[in-house]
């Protein structure tokens, strides 16, 4: 994925998606200039999410006019949101560093949700193998997901956390699915 194929992914969405996606781009890029270190990995991965579901909520409660209703449309477009962000960051750091870029904006996501829980050399292996699982028509994504994930991991990883973010990944991917 070059400049020119993430710029015509983005303009896919609407633009108070773009903006707000964006927007925590640029929080998250400061978020880890200064304060990587703080944070566990998993609050790291859910904190793109739940920012722009925040950012989502106030721009439907101000100019959609939904008052203090919280939609279960506000959450999946928080989600979007919050994939794309995550899509533009790694995007950014992979240019910075020199490093080539996937050619599927799926793939990068799942990259970098992956980062820090499986080995750096099996990152590009373990995305590819979720996505196949993804695509496919395979009973209990979940569990072959959580499977992959647990055999490539390069840390000792706590149950419970491992199932929160199989169960992200799986949202995030199926947001950002094209059409």
């Amino acid at each position: 994925m070059n400049y020119v194929y993430l710029r015509v992914f983005i303009e896919n969405y609407s633009l108070p998606t773009r903006i707000i996606s964006s927007i925590v781009s640029v929080l998250n890029l400061l978020y880890d200039k200064f304060c990587a270190d703080k944070l566990p990995a998993t609050v790291r991965n859910f904190l793109p999410f739940l920012l722009s579901t925040i950012l989502y909520y106030t721009y439907d409660m101000i100019f959609v006019l939904h008052g203090f209703t919280f939609s279960a449309g506000t959450f999946s477009a928080g989600v979007l949101s919050g994939s794309i962000s995550v899509i533009i960051t790694a995007s950014v750091y992979k240019l910075k560093n020199g490093k080539p870029i996937s050619a599927n904006a799926e793939i990068l996501l799942i990259e970098n949700l992956l980062s820090n829980y499986v080995k750096a050399d099996l990152i590009s292996y373990t995305a590819s193998t979720i996505k196949s699982i993804l695509d496919g028509e395979n009973e209990d994504k979940e569990q072959q997901i959580f499977d992959t994930v647990l055999k490539n991991s390069d840390t000792e990883i706590n149950s419970v956390e491992l199932k929160v973010m199989v169960a992200l990944i799986i949202k995030a991917v199926m947001a950002v699915k094209t059409k």
